[in-house]
């Protein structure tokens, strides 16, 4: 028997049905190697292969773990083509708020080729991924999609589909095991070895009814080298994906949803138009009320805005023969349909996935092996023309050739014909006027592009000593790298060409252009000019991560009276770095200057809040042990429990920037009888916080808030009659920055639950297994920023309770206004927020409870063939966030008659909520086996959740949803076809819609966004 023989035992030979309840064993016998070798004593090498969980290859120990596997069976069942769509299909993952769906107007957030883990839906960044055993390098750019912190996660999408195995799934703590970010457990990347011959396949893909369509080209090459003593294996994947437009389907083809919800009472509201406020009709600021022949043609306060000349609304005549100016601001029958302007709502991809393993025997007792994979992605986006808001403040100057309130002569003595006539209270030099809010559709839609890379290097070597120890040595190096590059407008550049002072300025008062939005007049403004301040915009951001680790296991330690005691030792060197190169218009490089005021903003790019560029890295060194202990055996004889196995870890690492922690676990598997195991484990889990917490400078972002102090001065003054009359809301700067004293999160892990595989049935009823497990988890000290509008709240308790105020909130001395205001009220006055400051800090705490669910049923052969059915379900029973101590006294103010009870101050459990958490998920798979034919039919549930309310202040409930999918598969004849394997299959095979929240959405985070989907596939091996 040659040495490629003694590979035997590394291929898993158990089904999915029971490979998480006991590790994999195979044997190979040694027998000389071939011309020329030695020869080899004949002997049997066993080895037990550990599922994830646990590094000892003990299957007693490994009944206590909580482990679902999806194998190539399950994979192909589903009909997944990327990593986002099997992960978004498995029942313990929570919703995927990291997602192509998601694009926003900056690169502020991951955008791109993106798919995220979220276990028990504690967020994206505390699941683990590992690929064969060893970490993973986390995706390289960071965004704030789970709440306000900006977090990182791994990407799915670079899991190399088409040479995975199989995918193991820890539903347990593990950072006993494998170190931070395991606090919801654990996803474990298989992938294919030691392959023999090639295949090539071909598969295509379209969405109905949209231009959605996918084109993968895939295969595998493995062969044998040096007389069996090494193995090359290769696979490889080619994905091209086609974008898919909002016109594609009714549900996205417009922003207008007030028509999507027939029969109930908020059919027609204003609630459902999602049209936006930003339009090629610009609001502007006037210094004052202006008046034009005696009347007014701005409000008190001087606003005013532009119209179709038309219009009921006109006042004068504007800057064109088609538009005119009107008093106030634009009227909601101008807003803008973006989802019109044949935006994306998915990107055109082109994805490559390489992946290769390579092992060589030295000798019998020392392997060399070693891994390498590439992962490159490049998407292109078609988002919505560029919007100007007044986050940025820009002042048109009076001698512009446009301004409507300009000087009476142009700069070259002639007569402005731009200039409003009759103006009574303007003088001869002009106005200078504010712009408030503009959306540039005569630019077009703005491109992005993104491109993601993920490399992976890995070698080491393994052997063998004594009986029965196995130890193990690797090095790895894996990098991530993100380029965003966008179209965006220079605010710099765009004053200058607004602030042109001959006709070919740019036109800000012309209403856009009707080539992109259709208002009924040609465009105005020079391709030329509209070029002058369009810029590319690039943010590029790298993550590495590289190791060093030496690990030694033995499942035979020692003979016990119960048993054999398991022993699993390993020591670990880590480096982490991620650094985040903004670009110069965002990160204060080429600010922002209005020439108005002399202020600088750091962001120079238009709608963008600045971010400063960021970096970081860290040392971990690392140590951990496992024992499997046997407590009761099968002799002792004792009545209802057959065995009694404990495993006992733990871990501590030391950063060089956070510093030391240890975490234990315990885990018992307690066998009633051959056919039913009880198992239970009690954890601590920790994650790190990620090196742009730690790291980063200070950065702004602006949101609407309601500044509850002059709420509470105008009740008590009589001007409104309660809180919900309050209209004290603008737009709040909240400055956050990263905290190097930051320490880790923490986490309790406790599960229990028991594994019944019946031996007790008739054997030709096949075999079956069933799993059900409930956990809960206690996580501390979580990482985030304090919200603005609770911070706000928190000022307002104490400025009426204490007689003191938040230092976090920075306000402008209080105007004559202001001070009238508060008068005869007893509170101080005060100016309005100037900004606030709240950096990341270890907040408050979270707890989650679930359930987990299998059955899992192979036939024996028959003559019908096999059959396979599978069922697996996840309940989120609870999950509460607690208030921060701020909040929480100010809840107790509240609930002691201190605080108006309108105030929303609220720690709720989440599940079903926000439309974010089903309370329920399941995944259904059956297959059909016979000789070369294989029928397969799945189906995928979601729970409802409540994500809005009615018009009378119900919960709106997005109901559940059921997806069917169904797929067959035929081996053509050798001699007449080639044995070619063709597959057809269809997903959402009844054609459902995406089930919409109350805003006429359809969910990204929970859902896809089309209907039903057919593809088809051929194969050939040889």
């Amino acid at each position: 028997m040659q040495i490629q023989e003694l590979r035997g035992f590394r291929k898993l030979a158990l089904s999915t049905a029971i490979i998480s309840a006991m590790s994999v064993q195979a044997y190979a016998q040694e027998t000389p190697a071939g011309d020329g070798q030695e020869k080899i004593a004949e002997e049997q090498r066993m080895e037990k292969i550990a599922v994830v969980g646990s590094k000892i290859g003990s299957e007693r120990t490994e009944a206590a773990l909580p482990v679902a596997v999806i194998g190539q069976e399950a994979i192909e069942a589903l009909g997944s083509v990327d990593g986002n769509e099997l992960i978004r299909s498995m029942p313990q993952m929570g919703d995927i708020t990291w997602n192509e769906s998601f694009i926003p107007g900056s690169s502020n957030a991951a955008r791109g080729d993106m798919g995220s883990m979220n276990l028990k839906g504690m967020g994206a960044s505390n699941t683990l991924l590992l690929v064969n055993g060893r970490r993973s390098v986390i995706h390289p750019t960071t965004a704030t999609v789970d709440g306000s912190v900006s977090t990182t996660t791994f990407n799915s999408n670079a899991i190399p589909m088409y040479g995975l195995d199989r995918i193991e799934i820890l539903l347990d703590g593990a950072a006993a095991i494998y170190g931070s970010d395991a606090i919801a457990g654990v996803v474990n990347v298989v992938t294919k070895d030691n392959l023999q011959g090639g295949a090539v396949k071909l598969k295509y893909g379209q969405a109905q009814g949209s231009n959605r369509s996918d084109l993968d080209l895939t295969g595998y090459y493995g062969t044998d080298i040096d007389n069996g003593k090494g193995n090359f294996s290769l696979m490889f994947n080619a994905f091209h994906r086609t974008a898919q437009k909002a016109s594609d389907m009714w549900f996205t083809e417009t922003s207008d949803r007030r028509d999507f919800l027939p029969g109930t009472d908020l059919a027609g509201t204003a609630a459902l138009d999602g049209r936006s406020s930003y339009t090629p009709w610009g609001n502007y600021l006037a210094p004052y009320q202006i008046y034009q022949n005696g009347e007014a043609i701005t409000t008190a306060s001087g606003y005013f805005h532009s119209e179709l000349a038309s219009s009921s609304d006109c006042l004068t005549e504007g800057s064109t023969s088609e538009t005119c100016y009107a008093s106030g601001t634009v009227p909601t029958d101008y807003r803008s349909d973006s989802a019109r302007e044949d935006s994306y709502v998915t990107p055109q991809v082109t994805r490559m996935n390489l992946f290769s393993t390579f092992n060589y025997f030295i000798n019998p007792d020392l392997e060399f092996f070693g891994e390498a994979g590439i992962y490159a992605a490049e998407s292109k986006y078609m988002s919505g023309p560029s919007v100007f808001s007044s986050s940025q403040v820009v002042y048109i100057p009076a001698n512009a050739y446009y301004n409507p309130l300009g000087a009476t002569y142009l700069e070259d003595g002639t007569l402005n014909p731009n200039r409003v006539a009759g103006l009574d209270n303007v003088p001869e030099e002009g106005l200078d006027l504010r712009i408030l809010a503009y959306r540039f559709t005569d630019i077009g839609n703005m491109e992005v592009n993104v491109e993601n890379r993920q490399y992976r290097l890995l070698s080491g070597l393994r052997g063998w000593f004594g009986s029965n120890f196995e130890w193990e040595s690797a090095v790895l190096y894996s990098q991530g790298k993100a380029r965003d590059e966008s179209e965006v407008i220079n605010v710099n550049d765009m004053v200058t060409a607004i602030s042109g002072t001959t006709a070919d300025a740019y036109n800000i008062f012309s209403g856009g252009n009707t080539s992109h939005v259709n208002y009924g007049h040609s465009g105005f403004n020079s391709e030329e000019v509209i070029n002058s301040f369009i810029d590319i915009s690039v943010r590029e951001s790298t993550s590495q991560l590289a190791s060093w680790d030496f690990k030694i296991n033995n499942s035979e330690l020692m003979s016990l009276p119960a048993g054999d005691l398991g022993f699993a030792a390993g020591i670990e060197v880590r480096y982490e770095s991620l650094k985040d190169d903004r670009d110069p218009l965002v990160d204060g490089t080429d600010p922002y200057i209005n020439w108005y005021t002399g202020e600088s903003f750091n962001s120079n790019l238009g709608g963008s809040s600045p971010t400063p560029d960021s970096y970081g890295s860290r040392n971990v060194k690392s140590a951990y042990v496992e024992l499997a202990v046997p407590i009761v055996g099968p002799d002792f004889g004792i009545p209802l429990m057959q065995t009694l196995d404990m495993q006992l870890a733990g871990r501590y690492e030391s950063y060089s920037d956070v510093g030391d922690i240890s975490t234990p676990k315990i885990a018992l598997a307690w066998g009633v009888d051959e056919n039913l195991t009880l198992r239970g484990s009690w954890s601590e889990g920790f994650k790190a916080p990620n090196l742009e917490v730690l790291n980063a400078s200070e950065m702004a972002r602006y949101n609407t808030r309601t500044d509850y102090i002059y709420c509470e001065a105008a009740l008590r003054q009589g001007a409104i009659e309660n809180y919900s009359a309050c209209t004290d809301s603008y737009a709040v700067t909240w400055h956050m920055a990263g905290n190097s004293e930051l320490k880790p999160e923490t986490s309790t892990n406790q599960s229990f639950g028991f594994q019944l595989i019946p031996q007790f049935l008739p054997e030709d009823w096949g075999n079956f297994r069933i799993t059900l497990d409930f956990w809960e988890i206690q996580l501390d000290d979580q990482i985030g920023v304090a919200h603005s509008q609770d911070v706000l709240i928190y000022d307002l308790y104490l400025r009426t309770v204490e007689g003191t105020s938040d230092p976090r909130i920075i306000r402008a001395d209080p105007t004559l206004d202001d001070v009238a205001r508060f008068e005869g009220t007893g509170l101080d006055p005060v100016g309005e927020v100037l900004y606030m400051n709240t950096n990341y800090s270890n907040l408050n705490s979270l707890k989650a409870k679930g359930m987990d669910f299998t059955f899992d049923w192979r036939s024996v052969a028959t003559d019908f063939g096999r059959f396979n059915l599978n069922f697996s379900a996840s309940q989120l029973r609870s999950f509460q966030q607690e208030l921060t101590p701020q909040m929480q006294t100010a809840k107790a103010a509240q609930e002691a008659g201190l605080l108006d009870s309108f105030i929303s101050i609220t720690s709720s459990d989440e599940v079903g909520q926000d439309g974010m958490k089903p309370e329920w998920r399941a995944t259904t798979r059956f297959s059909w086996n016979y000789e070369d034919f294989a029928y397969r039919i799945s189906a995928i549930y979601t729970d409802s959740v409540v994500d809005g309310r009615y018009a009378n202040g119900d919960d709106f409930v997005v109901p559940s949803t059921t997806l069917w999918n169904t797929s067959f598969q035929y081996e053509l004849d050798e001699s007449t076809f080639g044995g070619f394997i063709v597959e057809a299959g269809v997903k959402n095979l009844f054609d459902k819609n995406p089930p919409l929240n109350s805003s006429g959405n359809y969910l990204a985070n929970l859902y896809l966004p089309y209907k039903r989907y057919f593809y088809a596939s051929i194969e050939k091996q040889f």
